[in-house]
C-alpha cells in the first residue's frame, strides 16, 4: 500500500545527515517555484537581470521556507533519497555531451534555444527589428519576420510563453552559449529529483526507484531535456505540486494547499496547455471535497479548494500576461483552443466549487457511500472498458483531423503507405507509448488505473484519488485527440508532462499492491507472485534501455552551432540579406548569433532588388547568405563558405528512431557590389 513503508524510525546514518538527504527532494520544490515565477514576471517587466531575478528567487523561498513538505520518515527513506540524487547525478553527467546544438528554426526547440542565447545578454525578449525596418519597406519583396516570429511594434517576437528560454538563459549567465546549450539538462535533472519525491511518497521509497531510473533511461525524457523543450520543466512542477496537495489533503494546511495549486499552475507559466493539468486538479479536489460527510470540515476544504484553485488560476494567468505582451502572435493563432481549454478549467472549477456545499448534496452523498462497494466495482469496470477502447482503436478507427501537412503526406510517400497528409493517427497513441515504455507498462497501468480507483472509492483514499484525477485530465485528452504533428518523436511531447510518469507509478503501484497482497497467501501463491511482480517490474526498468538502438549518442542538430560561429565571424557586423533556402528559416538565427539587422528574401532577388537594399543601408557592405547556391545573382562561380556534416533525429511515422540521419550543410557568403551582383566570399 501507498505510503505504507513511512513513518518508521532511521537510524543508521548521523541523524543530521539522514535528515538532509531524505528533505533534499522536496526541498528543491520551492525554490523551483519562486524561480519560475521571478523568470517570468521581470521578463514580463522587460528587467530580466541577476540582479533581480537571484535575489527576488531567495526571498520567496526564505519566506515560504516553513511551507516545505513536512519530512518524509521510512526505515530506508536516506538510502533511498541518496540512492535517487546518485542516479540523477549519473544520468546528469551521461547525457551533457549529446547536449543538442539546435540553433536553427525548424521545430520548437530551434526558436526557444535562440530565446534563451538572446535573454543571456538582453533583458527584453523581444529582437529589434532595427534598420531592416527601413530596407523592407524601400524593397517590397523583402521582409522582416520569419517562422515562429511575429513582427510588432519594431520588433519580432517568438511564438510562446518565455519562461524555459529564461531558465536556460541563467545557464548563458554562467556559461555562455554553452551554459545555455545545456540548461534544459539541468531543467530535466531537476524534474527527476521531484518525480522521486512524489513517487517515494505515493508507492514507498524502494519502488520509487525504479520508476525513477524508468523515467529518466525513456528515450522522450532524454530527448526532450537534450534539446530545449519546456516539457520536462512540466513533469518537474506538476509532480512537485502534487508532492504539496498529498501532504495538503492529510494537514489541511492551507499553504501546503496553496504551494501544491501554485506549483501545478506553474505549467501554464511554461506552456500555454498547461491548464489541462489545472482541470486534473479541480476535479480531483471537487470530488475529494464532496464526499466529505463532516459539515465542519467540508467548510474548511472548502476554503483549502478555493485557495489551491484560486492560487493556480492566478499563477496561471501570470503566464497568459506574458503571452499577450511577449507573443501576441501566437496566442492569436491558437486562441480557439486556448479558449476551450481555458473554458472547461473555469466550468469546472466552478462547478466543483458547488461540490463543496453540503445542503444541496446530503442526499446524494450517502448514497454513495453507503453504495460505495457497488460503485467501485462499477467505476472498476468503467476504466477496463476505457482502456479496451483506446487499445482496440486500430483496428476499427482511422484518425483524421490536421489539416493537410506536407511533412505526413512526405513521410508516408517514404514509407509506402497510403499518401492521406489529413491523418492524426490518434488511434495509435497508446501504441506509441507501448513504444517508448513496452506493453507490460502499458497494460499494467490501464490495470492498475482500475484497481487504484476502485480502492480510493472503497477505502475514501482521497490522496489517490487526486492523482489518478492529476493523471487522467490531460492523458485523455491526448490520448482520445494527439493534436501534434504525428511523426516521432516529436510526438511524444503531448505524453511526457503527464502521461508516461504517470504510467510507470501507476503501472508500479499495481505491482506493489500485488506484492503486498500475495505476501498473506501461501507460501507458493507468495513466491511465484513476487517473480511475476518482480519480472514485471524489470520490465519497466529496463525496456526503456532496450529503445536506443544507435540513438543514445545522436547530437541533435550537431554541427549548426559550430556553422552560425563561422558565418557570424564572416558577417563581422555587418547588415544581411538572407534569401531563403527550401524552407530553411535562418533569419532568427543570423539575428541572434550575429547581432545584425536582416532581411529575407523568400525567392530569388533580382540584381535591381539588391541595389535597392545596399541603397537603404547607405551603400555599405551587405553580406548575402544562402543555403541554396541557385537562388542568388552571383558576380563569380561561388565555392561554399563552409560545407558542415550535420546530425539529426530522424523523422518517422509510427516508429521510434533508431539511428541518426546525417546530411550534408552548405552555406554561402558573399556581398552586394554596385551592379547587385553578389561577390563570394571565400
Amino acid at each position: 500500500m501507498h505510503g505504507a513503508q513511512q513513518a518508521r524510525g532511521d537510524s543508521s546514518a548521523t541523524p543530521a545527515l539522514a535528515r538532509m538527504l531524505t528533505a533534499a527532494p522536496d526541498a528543491i520544490a520551492l525554490p523551483l517555484f519562486w524561480l519560475c515565477l521571478t523568470v517570468t514576471v521581470t521578463i514580463i517587466f522587460r528587467s530580466f537581470t541577476p540582479w533581480l531575478v537571484i535575489p527576488l528567487t531567495v526571498a520567496g523561498s526564505a519566506l515560504t521556507w516553513r511551507w516545505r513538505p513536512t519530512a518524509f520518515s521510512s526505515r530506508f527513506g536516506w538510502h533511498s533519497a541518496l540512492a535517487a540524487l546518485i542516479i540523477v547525478i549519473a544520468w546528469l553527467a551521461v547525457n551533457l555531451p549529446y547536449a543538442s546544438r539546435w540553433i536553427d528554426v525548424t521545430r520548437d526547440p530551434g526558436f526557444l534555444t535562440l530565446e534563451g542565447i538572446w535573454l543571456s545578454d538582453h533583458a527584453d525578449p523581444a529582437l529589434p527589428i532595427g534598420t531592416a525596418a527601413d530596407v523592407a519597406a524601400a524593397v517590397p519583396d523583402a521582409r522582416v519576420s520569419s517562422l515562429a516570429y511575429f513582427p510588432q511594434d519594431g520588433a519580432l517576437h517568438a511564438q510562446g510563453a518565455k519562461l524555459v528560454p529564461g531558465l536556460v538563459a541563467i545557464g548563458g549567465w554562467i556559461g555562455g552559449t554553452e551554459g545555455v546549450l545545456v540548461g534544459n539538462l539541468l531543467i530535466g535533472a531537476v524534474a527527476l529529483v521531484l518525480f522521486y519525491g512524489f513517487a517515494r511518497r505515493m508507492i514507498g521509497p524502494v519502488w520509487s526507484l525504479p520508476a525513477l531510473i524508468a523515467l529518466a533511461s525513456s528515450m522522450p525524457m532524454v530527448a526532450f531535456s537534450r534539446s530545449i523543450y519546456t516539457e520536462p520543466l512540466v513533469v518537474g512542477v506538476t509532480f512537485a505540486g502534487l508532492t504539496f496537495l498529498w501532504i495538503a489533503i492529510k494537514s489541511r494546511m492551507w499553504y501546503h494547499y496553496l504551494a501544491g495549486g501554485a506549483l501545478v499552475g506553474a505549467g501554464g507559466l511554461a506552456r500555454i496547455d498547461g491548464v489541462a493539468i489545472v482541470i486534473g486538479v479541480v476535479l480531483g479536489l471537487a470530488v475529494i471535497m464532496f464526499v466529505e460527510t463532516d459539515d465542519t470540515a467540508r467548510r474548511r476544504n472548502r476554503l483549502n479548494y478555493i485557495i489551491c484553485v484560486g492560487a493556480a488560476f492566478v499563477v496561471t494567468a501570470v503566464g497568459v500576461v506574458d503571452l499577450v505582451l511577449n507573443s501576441p502572435g501566437y496566442l492569436q493563432d491558437l486562441s480557439g483552443e486556448f479558449g476551450l481549454l481555458t473554458s472547461a478549467a473555469v466550468i469546472s472549477a466552478l462547478l466543483g466549487l458547488l461540490l463543496t456545499f453540503g445542503r444541496p448534496w446530503r442526499g446524494v452523498r450517502k448514497a454513495l457511500i453507503r453504495w460505495r462497494v457497488p460503485l467501485s466495482w462499477v467505476a472498476f469496470a468503467g476504466v477496463l472498458v476505457i482502456a479496451a477502447v483506446l487499445l482496440s482503436r486500430p483496428l476499427w478507427y482511422v484518425g483524421h483531423g490536421n489539416a493537410p501537412i506536407d511533412l505526413v503526406g512526405g513521410l508516408q510517400a517514404l514509407s509506402g503507405l497510403p499518401v492521406d497528409p489529413t491523418r492524426s493517427y490518434d488511434e495509435l497513441s497508446l501504441t506509441w507509448v507501448a513504444m517508448y515504455m513496452s506493453w507490460a507498462t502499458v497494460v499494467a497501468a490501464l490495470v492498475g488505473v482500475a484497481v487504484a480507483l476502485r480502492r480510493s472509492i472503497l477505502r475514501r483514499d482521497a490522496r489517490l484519488f487526486l492523482v489518478l484525477a492529476v493523471v487522467a485530465a490531460p492523458s485523455l485528452l491526448y490520448l482520445l485527440r494527439v493534436s501534434i504533428t504525428p511523426d516521432q518523436i516529436w510526438a511524444m511531447r503531448r505524453f511526457l508532462p503527464v502521461t508516461i510518469p504517470g504510467l510507470i507509478l501507476i503501472a508500479l503501484y499495481l505491482l506493489l499492491v500485488v506484492t503486498n497482497w500475495l505476501s498473506a497467501r501461501s507460501t507458493i501463491w507468495r513466491t511465484g507472485g513476487r517473480i511475476v511482480a518482480g519480472g514485471l517490474a524489470l520490465s519497466v526498468v529496463v525496456f526503456p534501455f532496450l529503445t536506443w538502438g544507435h540513438m543514445f549518442t545522436a547530437i541533435e542538430h550537431g554541427g549548426r552551432l559550430g556553422e552560425a560561429e563561422s558565418i557570424c565571424r564572416a558577417v563581422d557586423e555587418r547588415p544581411v540579406v538572407y534569401v531563403q533556402s527550401k524552407n530553411y528559416f535562418y533569419l532568427p538565427t543570423l539575428k541572434t548569433m550575429c547581432g545584425v539587422d536582416v532581411v529575407n528574401f523568400d525567392d530569388e532577388p533580382t540584381r535591381r532588388e539588391l541595389r535597392e537594399v545596399r541603397a537603404a543601408w547607405g551603400a555599405q557592405d551587405v553580406v548575402v547568405v544562402t543555403f541554396d547556391e541557385e537562388v542568388v545573382p552571383w558576380a563569380d562561380t561561388p565555392a561554399p563558405y563552409r560545407t558542415t556534416s550535420i546530425e539529426t533525429w530522424p523523422t518517422m511515422l509510427n516508429q521510434r528512431p533508431y539511428e541518426p540521419a546525417t546530411s550534408v550543410s552548405r552555406v554561402w557568403l558573399g556581398t552586394i557590389d554596385e551592379a547587385g551582383s553578389v561577390q563570394p566570399i571565400r
